[in-house]
């Protein structure tokens, strides 16, 4: 259903509050416009780099992947995300 009586800018600030809140997650490293993610479980993201399509997947080696040492004492981890960027099977 489209209501044609919302602004982009409403629209946009409620994503945003949803996001602080814990509703949804913002999904950073795509430009803009920013793209919100509804499933707040653990997943991946495979991004097409000519459509730019988005398609979540579940993996249990990306899930074990390792904090480098280089970083592992100087910040607190509180999610690890993989994305895999290549061309997806409608654009090959």
């Amino acid at each position: 259903m489209i209501f044609p009586n919302i602004s982009f800018d409403t629209v946009n600030r409620t994503l945003l509050t949803f996001a602080r809140v814990g509703i949804v997650n913002i999904v950073e490293g795509f430009g803009d416009p920013k793209r919100f993610d509804p499933d707040n479980a653990s997943h991946h993201h495979f991004r097409c780099l000519k459509c730019n399509n988005i398609i979540d997947f579940h993996s249990k080696s990306c899930d074990n992947v390792k904090v480098p040492e280089e970083i592992k004492g100087q910040f607190v981890v509180l999610r690890k995300r993989v994305c895999i960027e290549g061309i997806c099977d409608q654009c090959q």
